[in-house]
């Protein structure tokens, strides 16, 4: 897929949040920036808006470049045609659902730092600098609750491989509300 390199301060952040209702950029082309943000332009084909800094899901394909190609909200009937622990990433403004006039087209950022809206936890402890969440399939389109990163030797052990890792421990601790989390996106 190719790739373009946002040479300006700060990147072309307008382009990034800008919306269309057919493919203009090219379906999974990848702009990075300085700061190794990596963005790729996707169509949202689900039945659901995509929540701006919230998550989207991949949908395994049969094809190579079908599963980066096209995101999926991840509550209503993507829940079942996408998994939460494979998010595409955040997500830079509110994307349409599938056929909207107002534009199904858009970035999702993937890698690098940024802040995003969350679910948080009621334990302090999963919020902390290197805890992880991956995606969840509750509405309003934010990421799941963190969790510590732990191998169990036992039976194998568990390999984090797409989410986000805390970089900053999360200020506010009420599980019925979304909230804004520092994190570094790892949804490569």
């Amino acid at each position: 897929m190719p790739e373009k390199v946002l040479f300006a301060e700060g990147g072309n952040v307008d382009g990034l949040v800008s919306l269309h209702t057919e493919d203009k950029e090219g379906l999974g082309v990848v702009l990075r920036d300085e700061w190794g943000r990596g963005f790729r332009y996707v169509k949202n084909a689900s039945a659901t808006a995509l929540v701006r800094h919230g998550c989207c899901l991949q949908k395994l394909s049969s094809t190579p470049l079908g599963s980066v190609r096209r995101v999926y909200a991840p509550d209503g009937a993507a829940a079942a045609t996408a998994v939460i622990h494979r998010p595409a990433g955040m997500p830079m403004t509110g994307i349409g659902k599938s056929g909207s006039s107002t534009g199904c087209f858009g970035w999702v950022q993937f890698e690098g730092p940024a802040k995003v809206s969350i679910w948080p936890s009621a334990t302090a402890a999963q919020q902390v600098p290197g805890c992880v969440a991956i995606g969840t399939s509750t509405a309003g389109g934010g990421w799941g609750v963190g969790r510590p990163i732990t191998i169990a030797s036992t039976v194998g052990g568990e390999v984090f491989t797409k989410g986000i890792v805390f970089a900053a421990p999360l200020a506010t601790v009420t599980p019925a509300t979304m909230v804004t989390a520092l994190v570094e996106l790892r949804c490569k």
